[in-house]
């Protein structure tokens, strides 16, 4: 591993002095309101897709996305977020 490879997994985040770092996705609102998060949630188990959750919270839908990747790693969705194959 080279020295300017930060490991995150397990492990507290820390930025080390004097590296060019690059923040992803500065452009995007990363907060949601609780309520908004609901709604987010509610109509993914209703069947609707990312796309169209993202025109009907007029949020773009990179935004809608993360947060949808938010809630599946807090286990909120019964209908599948994604899929992985076996190795």
């Amino acid at each position: 591993m080279s020295a300017e490879m930060i490991p995150t997994d397990k492990r507290e985040l820390h930025l080390k002095p004097g590296l060019d770092y690059v923040y992803a996705f500065e452009d995007l609102e990363l907060t949601f309101t609780k309520k908004q998060l609901d709604r987010i949630a509610f109509l993914w188990e209703a069947g609707y897709e990312w796309g169209d959750i993202a025109e009907k919270e007029r949020r773009p839908e990179l935004e809608i996305l993360l947060g949808l990747i938010h809630l599946a790693r807090r286990r909120v969705f019964k209908r599948p977020f994604a899929f992985r194959s076996p190795n």
